[in-house]
């Protein structure tokens, strides 16, 4: 062989080696950003999946905050409902005192003026009593202002009075 055969040999096959070990070195880069890609691929599914699941939660919790809103206007409205309703209570309650309070002091009024009556009767059945007693002396009384009527009638004739009579005897 000669020498430019073996130059040209050596030189073929150094670039054989060279383009074996460029090729090599080639595939590891590109297995390398294969590798990459897979990486970054999953990734990119699980941020996708990710936000799905997050679309769907906020779908889910803005469903919630609407049932919640309409939740809380009708607890609302119960709760004006029976606040009127309450209200209504206080103030039943309060005309209730107020004619409770009422009755007493007519209750009360009625047992005084039932005492006043009391002590009137017996105010009236004592008068009674000494206008009996007084009717009895005063009867007794007439009886015998009759009587001095009588007898001063008869004192009018000079010869029925009683010196006359003791004078004359009889």
């Amino acid at each position: 062989m000669s020498l430019a055969r073996k130059a040209f040999l050596g030189a073929v096959g150094a670039g054989t080696v060279s383009y074996g070990l460029y090729f090599a070195v080639q595939q590891q880069e590109i297995s390398r950003h294969e590798s990459e890609v897979a990486n970054w691929s999953q990734h990119v599914a699980a941020e996708h999946k990710a936000i799905q699941n997050s679309a769907k939660q906020i779908q889910e919790q803005e469903a919630r905050m609407k049932q919640l809103s309409q939740h809380e206007a009708n607890e609302r409205t119960a709760e004006k409902e029976t606040e009127i309703k309450l209200q209504e209570a206080r103030d039943l309650v309060a005309r209730l005192e107020a004619e409770y309070q009422n009755k007493q002091k007519s209750a009360e009024k009625a047992a005084t003026d039932g005492r006043t009556a009391a002590i009137r009767l017996r105010n009236l059945r004592a008068d009674a009593e000494r206008a009996r007693e007084a009717l009895t002396v005063g009867e007794q009384s007439l009886v015998v202002a009759r009587l001095r009527a009588r007898e001063a009638q008869k004192l009018v004739n000079p010869l029925n009075h009683p010196r006359l009579k003791e004078l004359l005897g009889k």
